[in-house]
């Protein structure tokens, strides 16, 4: 460490004395605080920038919003269909009237997941996948990405 020199002398002033200069004490000031506010702001900003793109963001929440929407309308529509049927069903006996009369399926692809989840979802990608629509197999691949990002950031 270099000692200070004195203004007149030009010689090295002495540990104790008057002439030697001090060093500023680091004491946690508001400089010190906002800086780390700041760091923390930027690793969260960082963090959600680059965890997933923003156009993923939004793709992700358009496939869980139609999901939802095609829940809804299906749940609607077997309650419609129920008051007119004949009682003759096509489908496996216990398995869709199970899904479609229990309370839980309404809020399957809810913030959070219930035992009605995965059923709803194997369902959705059943729908979309092989019988309407017939996305590619990246679409399907997609939509249950969106649903397990959606389930994740619960």
């Amino acid at each position: 460490m270099v000692r200070q020199r004195t203004s007149l002398t030009k010689q090295a002033a002495a540990p104790g004395s008057p002439e030697k200069q001090k060093r500023k004490q680091g004491t946690p000031t508001e400089t010190k605080v906002s800086s780390l506010n700041k760091t923390l702001r930027a690793r969260d900003d960082g963090k959600n920038t680059h965890l997933h793109a923003r156009n993923t963001t939004d793709n992700y929440t358009g496939h869980v919003r139609r999901a939802r929407e095609w829940l809804q309308h299906n749940l609607e529509e077997h309650v419609a269909d129920e008051g007119t049927a004949s009682g003759e069903t096509t489908l496996e006996p216990n398995s869709a009237e199970d899904f479609y009369n229990d309370p839980l399926s309404k809020d399957a692809f809810g913030r959070i997941p219930n035992a009605r989840s995965s059923e709803a979802l194997s369902l959705y990608l059943a729908w979309r996948g092989f019988q309407t629509e017939k996305v590619s197999p990246s679409t399907v691949e997609g939509i249950r990405a969106a649903l397990k990002w959606h389930w994740d950031n619960a």
